[in-house]
């Protein structure tokens, strides 16, 4: 998708409706759950998972910058971390974006 412009079209109908597949298609709510403690044993972590926001756009565009330039997830995950630092840097503390930043350098 991310190759191509995309337009929300709005149905008449705005109530989805699950057996006829009619209507406007709810967005979906992604909820991140971890286990008791997990907050104490991985902190970072714990912070990312909590600040971590995202659309399907960031997605297809990054996989389609991958196809289009042939290169696998982790080059492209370094040009999309180096291209979209204000988009990313929020979801991680200032040491660990410092990290990042030099590691993909």
């Amino acid at each position: 998708m991310g190759k191509y412009d995309m337009y929300l079209l709005e149905d008449e109908i705005s109530e989805y409706n699950t057996e006829t597949g009619t209507g406007n298609i709810p967005t979906n709510k992604v909820t991140v759950v971890v286990t008791k403690g997990f907050d104490l044993k991985h902190p970072e972590i714990y912070e990312f998972l909590s600040n971590f926001e995202t659309e399907s756009k960031v997605a297809s565009d990054a996989l389609s910058y991958m196809e289009e330039n042939n290169l696998d997830g982790y080059e492209t995950a370094k040009w999309w971390l180096n291209e979209n630092t204000d988009y990313w840097k929020d979801w991680v503390s200032e040491d660990i974006y410092n990290i990042v930043i030099n590691a993909i350098k």
